[in-house]
C-alpha cells in the first residue's frame, strides 16, 4: 500500500466525520479542493467509491463506513500512542542507583526518597544500604552518600 493512502486515509475519515468537505478542509486547514482531490485520489487507489458527492451534500457508501469506522479506530489508537509518548516525554523516567549507610538512610535519606518519588513517579530509586566505600563507576551506582574523608580518586566530594 502506498502510504500516501494513509494520510488520505486521516481525510476521509475527517469528511465523514464532519459531514462535508468544507468543514472536514477547515478542521484539516486545507483547502476544499484539496481535500476532495485526496478522497477522489483514495478512491482511485482502491477501486472503489467511499462517497456519493452531490452538489449540495455527501453520503457515504457501504464500503465508505467500513473504511471510515477502521479509519476512525486507527487515528483514535495513534493518537493515543502519541499523546503517551508526549507525556513520558514531559515526565522524567528511568532508574537512580543509590548507596549510603543504614543509619544515613534512617536518619535523612528515607523520607527525602519518598518525596522524590511522589514529585517524580516515573523515575524508580534503588537504595543499597551498606558502608562499603566503593567506586561508583565500577559498581554502577549513580550517587553514593558516605560519611566521613575519601580516599584520593576520581571521586568528586560536595559536602552537604
Amino acid at each position: 500500500m502506498d502510504l500516501r493512502n494513509l494520510y488520505r486515509i486521516t481525510v476521509f475519515q475527517k469528511v465523514v466525520e464532519q459531514g462535508n468537505f468544507t468543514r472536514a478542509a477547515d478542521e484539516l486547514r486545507l483547502s476544499k479542493s484539496v481535500v476532495s482531490e485526496h478522497v477522489s485520489q483514495l478512491e482511485k487507489e482502491l477501486n472503489v467509491r467511499l462517497l456519493n458527492r452531490s452538489t449540495r451534500s455527501i453520503s457515504i457508501t457501504r464500503e465508505g463506513y467500513r473504511l471510515a469506522e477502521a479509519a476512525a479506530e486507527m487515528v483514535h489508537v495513534i493518537t493515543n500512542v502519541i499523546e503517551e509518548l508526549e507525556q513520558e516525554q514531559r515526565q522524567p523516567s528511568g532508574l537512580i542507583r543509590l548507596t549510603a549507610s543504614q543509619n544515613f538512610i534512617s536518619a535523612y535519606l528515607a523520607q527525602a526518597v519518598l518525596r522524590f518519588r511522589e514529585r517524580f513517579p516515573g523515575i524508580e530509586v534503588e537504595v543499597d544500604a551498606n558502608d562499603t566505600i566503593t567506586n561508583l563507576l565500577e559498581t554502577g551506582y549513580d550517587l553514593a552518600f558516605r560519611v566521613g574523608w575519601l580516599k584520593p580518586s576520581e571521586l568528586h566530594a560536595i559536602k552537604i
